[in-house]
Formats: structure tokens, sequence, C-alpha cells
């Protein structure tokens, strides 16, 4: 397999490693999942092989939005958190044209907030593991097609109102699907959207519950360097499906309403090595406009991948 397949198809979807960590700070409840994770060509699977990726976010809100669109008191969190990522996609097919593959993320950062709460650090620590054992893939003519579902496991240190934990105290589910659609006669243009609805369970210790939310997620780019990289705009937009249950912010009228999340910003993948292994950098810049009941901000996500691709791969 070529290296310009591995970049095409991988670098620009192995940012899944990042749904494993801690959401960032929200003006209502906060859930496991990272909003941008999934950018340019968030509709395709990996190409078949074995990846390792390592994750770099910074989250840099600085003000809170209200349910009518008012700016709140400004704030002032850093908000940074790496990630680990193996992931392994097989050459061999289940049935007809589905690839199958898998890959878990092992995240640490500095901030795991269940609400808004300015200036707050937590120490840096391990966070909640999230793990997908399906992981589908198709390959159309002018198309890609992805779905899949993962868990997010409590496994980041967490007490009930305490100020230094690096996990929710949650478990959560999610189920995506996606596709990538290519344009041009090389199928240089690609633009995506990959949907994700998860739902959480009630938190350690409590009787408080967040909302089930709904994202979407991808972009519009074109490929360079013959096909080996890709740059374009990216976005995201997330909303809270159904209520937070028990949360004290809910009692102010101003916040007691569903969060929604917008967001646009440049995307650039391109290798950086070539043999013995393709390494891979992916970089991209989001700035959050028009949110409600949350914080706004802006944030940057830089993803270096090694890839050994299958010598059986399409």
């Amino acid at each position: 397999m070529s290296v310009r397949s591995v970049a095409h198809r991988v670098a620009v979807c192995i940012v899944a490693v990042v749904a494993a960590l801690p959401c960032h700070l929200l003006a209502q409840a906060n859930v496991p999942g990272m909003r941008g994770e999934w950018g340019l060509k968030s509709g395709s699977q990996m190409a078949p092989g074995t990846y390792l990726a390592v994750i770099y976010d910074w989250y840099n809100p600085d003000e809170v939005i209200d349910r009518d669109g008012n700016s709140l008191d400004h704030i002032g969190l850093n908000q940074h958190a790496f990630g680990l990522f193996p992931a392994w996609v097989s050459s061999k097919r289940l049935w007809g044209n589905t690839q199958w593959g898998a890959y878990a993320a092992i995240p640490v950062t500095n901030a795991s907030i269940n609400v808004a709460d300015a200036d707050l650090s937590t120490g840096w620590g391990f966070s909640d593991i999230y793990v997908q054992p399906v992981y589908l893939g198709w390959t159309l003519p002018m198309a890609d097609i992805t779905t899949g579902m993962g868990v997010t496991m409590p496994t980041g240190r967490f007490t009930e109102g305490a100020h230094d934990n690096t996990g929710l105290g949650m478990w959560s589910v999610a189920f995506d699907a996606g596709t990538t659609v290519y344009g041009g006669e090389q199928k240089e243009w690609n633009g995506s959207a990959l949907a994700t609805f998860q739902l959480q369970s009630s938190i350690k210790d409590s009787d408080k519950r967040a909302g089930n939310v709904l994202s979407v997620e991808g972009g519009l780019g074109h490929a360079v360097l013959k096909g080996a990289g890709n740059v374009g705009v990216a976005y995201y937009a997330q909303w809270k499906v159904s209520n937070d249950r028990n949360f004290p912010i809910l009692r102010l009228p101003r916040l007691n309403a569903r969060g929604e999340y917008y967001a646009l910003g440049p995307e650039i993948t391109s290798p950086i090595a070539i043999k013995p292994l393709p390494v891979i950098l992916t970089a991209r810049y989001f700035f959050e406009m028009g949110n409600r009941v949350a914080t706004q901000g802006d944030q940057l996500l830089v993803f270096l991948t090694v890839a050994k691709p299958s010598s059986h791969g399409r």
C-alpha cells in the first residue's frame, strides 16, 4: 500500500482518539468526548494496517454564552490534553466490501470539569478511557462510508464535588455513522459529515445525569502533494437533545437550557516521513461562534500518526 493511500485515508481519520479526552468546559453538564475530533474525511475509515497516534489538544474559552446569546463573565481556562491511540484495521473483509477495525484511546489531561468554573485546573492525570470495538468501513467508487460503536469507561480520578477530578465519573455509549463524498477527475475534492449520538449514565455516587448529545463533524477539503496531503475547512456542531438532571447550575434561568456549539476553522494534513514507516501530521484550528448555554473560545488540535500499512490491504 502506498504512502499516498495511508495519508489520504488514515491521518485525517485517526483523530478518533480524542473522543476519549474529557470534553471542554461546559455551561451545562459535561459529557465524555470532545468536539472537533473529526475533521476532513470524517466519513472515511482508516486503511488496513496498524497505527499509533499521539494527540495534543488545547482549548481556551474566554466567555460563557447564555440561552439568549449574551456573554456572561469572561473566564480564563487553558485546557490541555494528550492522548495515546493504538488502532488496527483488518486486511480481510467480513462480508462483501465491509472492512472491520478497532481502536482504544488513553488520555491524560489537566482539566475535567462537570460545569462551567473559571480559572480551574485539576492537575495532570489519566482520564476516562475510550474503546471502540466496532469500527466498520465501506469503499465506493466516489464515496466512503463508516459506522461504529464505542464506550467511554470512568477510569479517571473522580470524587463527587471534588476539584481535582481528571475523569467525569460516568459511562457513555456512542453510535456514529458518516460518509465522505469525492469530486473531480482525480477525486481531489472531498466533503464529509459524521453524525454521533451519545448516551450517558448517572454520575458515580450521585443522582446527577447529563443529557444525551448529537454531534455532526466534518469538512470540505482538497488533495495536495499528489494526493498525499489534504487542506480545507473543518467544522463541528453539537446539541444537547435531552435535559440534564439534578445539576445546581440549572437553577440559573439564563443557563437553564440545552447547550449548543458551532465552530469552523482550517485544517492541513501532510506526510513528514515516508521510510521506514509513514509519519503523518494533521493540524486543525477551530473558532467557536454562535454557541448557546456554553463556553466559547478557540481550539487547537495536533495529531502525529505513525502507520504500518497492511501489505494485503486496499
